[in-house]
């Protein structure tokens, strides 16, 4: 009988143990600086490495295998079982991963007093596709985006699709960019930027919105696009 009952848990759990792990590529990229001498290290399948974001550009793909629940710690033996009598240590950050994504992005925002916040989005290639952006506003500014015929009002803090029929048409290469901002009550606001763009049906693009760092700069902008995973080698003897 306790033979058919541990099978039966068995069978039980592992779809929920499977429902909990996470196979995507990960890419990275950091809002403010991290304090300094920070280090991190997460747990990938059974190894520990390293994590590391900037915000010179995305950090390399890592070809993620793990729980859901992504989690960094300041070392790599604090990811080992604590002595007994004692708690596991809290760790510096973590988030729950996007389900079912093959690409997702993790930010690392500086959080004050030495602390990171790290935020998850799913930037797999059924979410952004060939041609889209998924742009985020860390302006404190509303602000408007004209990409050719399409406009985009994002909010503070406000993360959204660009997206439109026309991007997927391979023979878009230039469009005209107009950027719009909206502080306090004005309603009709002048371009802050206008300029071409030069458009591929083929990018998945990122985009981050900031505040301007030097005077007389409206806003600041970087846009990087995201490569679709690798496809997956095939098993050693597959046909």
């Amino acid at each position: 009988m306790m033979r058919k009952f541990l099978l039966l848990l068995g069978l039980l759990t592992c779809p929920l143990c499977a429902q909990n792990e996470v196979q995507a590529n990960i890419v990275t990229f950091a809002l403010g600086a991290p304090p300094g001498g920070f280090k991190a290290f997460f747990k990938n399948g059974d190894e520990i490495q390293p994590f590391g974001a900037n915000g010179a550009g995305l950090g390399a793909p890592i070809a993620y295998n793990g729980p859901k629940k992504f989690v960094i710690r300041a070392s790599e033996d604090a990811f080992a079982p604590p002595p007994a009598g004692q708690q596991v240590p809290p760790p510096l950050a973590l988030v729950d991963l996007p389900q079912g994504a093959n690409n997702i992005l993790i930010l690392a925002v500086d959080a004050g007093q030495g602390k990171i916040r790290l935020l998850a989005y799913d930037v797999s290639s059924q979410a952004l596709q060939g041609g889209d952006y998924r742009v985020f506003n860390f302006s404190r500014s509303a602000l408007e985006l004209n990409l050719g015929k399409k406009k985009l009002l994002l909010k503070p803090a406000q993360n959204e699709m660009m997206t439109d029929p026309s991007f997927r048409d391979p023979n878009t290469k230039v469009m005209e960019f107009i950027v719009y901002k909206y502080d306090g009550n004005v309603r009709n606001p002048e371009p802050v930027k206008r300029s071409l763009w030069e458009h591929w049906n083929t990018r998945r693009v990122v985009m981050f919105l900031f505040d301007g760092k030097h005077k007389g700069e409206a806003f600041g902008m970087m846009t990087m696009s995201i490569e679709p995973p690798l496809p997956k080698p095939a098993a050693a003897g597959a046909p």
